[in-house]
């Protein structure tokens, strides 16, 4: 995790003001929120996602904090096992733009899912990234990480599949003060980095583009994605875009 991020969640648990709380982690994902969150109280974590990897569960357990964390498999728009104000704070990190974007009011669904089961003066802490067109770009290896991210959207969407859709974070607190929510803000938390995960990516769409029928654009693909890489060896390939954070409270 990032020392801007860290910041971020040594104000927001002192904003909590005690340890023995329940925390929502929406959503599990690789499960390094759910642990971060469960080294910082005594209470629990709620870690929901609609599919919970078993490497999640791993993690949490090597580490120790199996009894602080709860996970459980569930729609972020539809929290029925969960009472009207039943947790102290919610934490969201790179959930939002992974919400399909060909159905929008599903995050309407999310935002006010997430009112119900806050508790009243209870906090939420969103993490995102920022629209590629919002990012900072200042040199080669951002616009090497535009180029491959453009890439993989051109292949989902040719493919009729979906893909991860940033939001930008003044429609996040927009949408979160019409479902109630007050004290809406949000700062920017980090810039892009050298990313040490793009051998990763090209491997994963070599995969992805061998899916495309037609071979003249299943080719153009290839060279495409092959180019990025040898681009990424001379001149370094950042993360995808900015990160920021947004703050509420109930």
């Amino acid at each position: 995790m990032r020392k801007e991020e860290i910041r971020i969640y040594n104000e927001f648990f002192a904003k909590l003001g005690k340890k023995d709380v329940i925390i929502l982690d929406a959503a599990t994902g690789s499960g390094r929120t759910t642990l971060e969150i469960a080294k910082r109280i005594t209470g629990k974590v709620l870690s929901v996602d609609i599919d919970v990897s078993r490497d999640a569960h791993d993690m949490i357990r090597d580490a120790g904090y199996a009894s602080r964390v709860e996970f459980v498999e569930a729609n972020l728009g539809k929290m029925d096992f969960l009472h009207d104000n039943a947790v102290d704070a919610i934490v969201s990190h790179a959930t939002l733009s992974s919400i399909p974007s060909e159905t929008p009011c599903m995050l309407y669904d999310v935002f006010k899912e997430f009112y119900r089961i806050l508790k009243p003066q209870g906090f939420i802490l969103i993490f995102d990234y920022y629209p590629l067109e919002e990012a900072a770009t200042r040199g080669k290896a951002d616009k090497i990480a535009e180029e491959a991210w453009r890439t993989y959207k051109a292949v989902a969407e040719l493919l009729g599949d979906y893909h991860h859709e940033e939001l930008p974070p003044e429609w996040v607190c927009k949408t979160l003060a019409e479902v109630g929510f007050q004290d809406v803000t949000y700062e920017k938390v980090s810039e892009r980095r050298l990313s040490e995960t793009f051998g990763e990516y090209v491997e994963n769409m070599l995969e992805y583009v061998k899916e495309i029928e037609d071979k003249g654009l299943r080719n153009a693909f290839e060279k495409k994605v092959q180019q990025l890489a040898k681009d990424a060896k001379k001149y370094g390939k950042s993360d995808y875009s900015d990160t920021y954070g947004v703050w509420g409270r109930k």
